[in-house]
């Protein structure tokens, strides 16, 4: 048993992979998008594309069926278009490089820690980096997860590009 595999509640058939997007085949990253888009935060028009240029994408399969996923996203927002400025925190975008996001796991598999088991895995793969997240403040599954991997929330709730819901910025810093 992996320690990643100690974490989850009902280890029996999940399996954790961590890839490069160029090592994923079509049908994997299109069971990879299926899965994101099925959160409802994402729209689905080009998400294939923004998945392929991402650093790493950690995802959990049973029986190779794909029930989990997140990845490690390279910003490219503007600066006055990022969540640093939005939410009026004390960090530089420009000092945080990475952006974990695309978090989902399918309902059957919701709160047996998966989404920490991911989570942590991808936080490890870049453990001197500084990282960040957003999350729709009304989920505190998700911010439960980023808070037990050492992110800490700075500035304050902002909208979203759609307006729909506020997000909240969480930022990890090595020590």
């Amino acid at each position: 048993m992996t320690a990643i595999d100690s974490e989850l509640r009902e280890p029996v058939g999940l399996r954790i992979h961590v890839v490069r997007p160029v090592g994923l085949s079509c049908t994997k990253l299109d069971e990879l998008a299926c899965l994101i888009v099925e959160g409802g935060q994402i729209r689905p028009d080009n998400i294939a594309d923004r998945l392929l240029r991402c650093r790493w994408i950690a995802y959990a399969t049973d029986n190779e069926k794909v029930v989990g996923v997140a990845a490690l996203k390279t910003p490219h927002d503007g600066p006055d278009d990022n969540a640093f400025y939005k939410a009026k925190s004390p960090y530089n975008y420009d000092a945080f490089t990475m952006e974990i996001g695309f978090l989902m796991i399918a309902s059957p598999y919701r709160r047996k820690h998966l989404a920490l088991a991911l989570t942590k895995t991808l936080c490890d793969l870049e453990s001197r980096s500084n990282l960040y997240a957003t999350v729709v403040e009304a989920n505190c599954g998700a911010q439960s997860v980023l808070l037990r991997n050492g992110f800490v929330q700075s500035g304050v709730p902002f909208a979203d590009r759609g307006g729909s819901e506020p997000l909240v910025l969480w930022v990890k810093v090595p020590t």
